[in-house]
């Protein structure tokens, strides 16, 4: 059986019987009660106790058993410092920096390259400039503005009601031309 001295939710997931295999042998089994998810718990610690049939004197043992979850490729790149909103004036230099970007992989336990992409910059006013990346994977880049200078009379702008809005995506890399999970912002 599972013990209290476990790991909070260790029991709950956990399911410990024992398997006889003949006379006076048995096997302990540990199975799964629910799906293990890495990033709401990435271990447990099990202690086990088994416990004999004795009339006069019952005997008894404990064990611990470690489990190590592994992470999968199951969560999308999280951006760090979202929303972005800016109010830019039109005639702005090329290279500005409008704001910084922080990203990293939803899947922290083994995470993949990001690719950053803007989306739906139809005027190119914007680029991104990669800056850093932190040893715990979180990248960090700039929106900057290119040699197209922003022009709020322009028709797509005015069209809008002076507000131009894009997108950024975050998707992870799995290979060339391979894509993983992907987010974006709205």
């Amino acid at each position: 059986r599972c013990t209290d001295e476990s790991s909070p939710d260790a029991c709950d997931t956990f399911e410990i019987f024992a398997e006889r295999r003949g006379e006076g042998t048995y096997r302990g089994l540990v199975t799964l009660k629910k799906a293990l998810n890495y990033e709401e718990r990435n271990s447990y610690n099990l202690i086990v106790e088994a416990v004999d049939a004795g009339e006069d004197r019952i005997l008894s043992s404990t064990s611990s058993i470690y489990v190590q979850v592994e992470d999968v490729q199951d969560q999308n790149p999280v951006f760090l410092n979202a929303p972005y909103s800016k109010t830019v004036p039109e005639g702005t230099p090329q290279g500005t920096e409008i704001f910084s970007i922080q990203v990293r992989d939803g899947d922290t336990g083994i995470p993949r390259p990001i690719e950053l992409t803007i989306e739906g910059d139809r005027l190119a006013y914007f680029e991104l400039q990669r800056l850093e990346e932190s040893s715990d994977g979180v990248i960090v880049a700039a929106l900057t503005t290119t040699s197209n200078i922003i022009n709020r009379e322009h028709p797509e702008i005015q069209k809008e009601g002076g507000l131009y809005a894009f997108k950024i995506r975050a998707r992870e890399i799995i290979g060339p031309d391979n894509y993983g999970e992907e987010t974006t912002t709205s």
